[in-house]
């Protein structure tokens, strides 16, 4: 498995042919099966809440339909595409209950981790993006539940 050291945005090993299988299953078990294990620890504090909403934090790596550059990356990619196939299935189970689940793609976020990022365009920064998404939290309706949108509330393709 890869240790948080190990891991700095290196995604030479998530390419056909180099795949480090081990790695899979760590980028699968946080992306994926850590937000179902959190959404089925808090489902009933979601219930009794007066917002009644469910965020997961998805990228546009994960979409299915845009062309994205480049071929690499294919745990990461797949992972978050399971993400939001996994929320949408949850959203569907969930909106007899008034339960809104949103994906949401932050946009190319500047890290701390990733600071070595800082030099290409289009790097958003933390706080810019954070106060967006909290806005369209705030607007999401029962209408939206199931539904991929950036940082800003438009519709992300996938």
């Amino acid at each position: 498995a890869c240790k948080d050291d190990d891991c700095p945005g290196d995604w030479s090993n998530q390419s056909f042919g180099k795949l480090n299988y081990p790695l899979f299953d760590t980028i699968m078990a946080v992306n994926v099966k850590g937000p179902l294990l959190v959404a089925e620890a808090f489902l009933e504090n979601i219930k009794a809440g007066q917002q009644k909403k469910l965020v997961t934090i998805s990228s546009t790596n994960g979409s299915l339909t845009e062309q994205l550059p480049g071929s690499g990356a294919i745990f990461y990619r797949s992972s978050k595409a399971a993400l939001n196939r996994a929320m949408q299935l949850v959203a569907a189970e969930e909106k007899k209950d008034g339960i809104i689940v949103l994906l949401l793609h932050p946009g190319a976020v500047l890290t701390e981790r990733q600071a070595y990022l800082a030099k290409y365009e289009g790097m958003i920064k933390m706080p810019f993006t954070v106060e967006n998404m909290i806005k369209t939290i705030a607007k999401v309706t029962i209408k939206d539940s199931g539904n991929f949108l950036q940082y800003d509330g438009t519709t992300v393709p996938w």
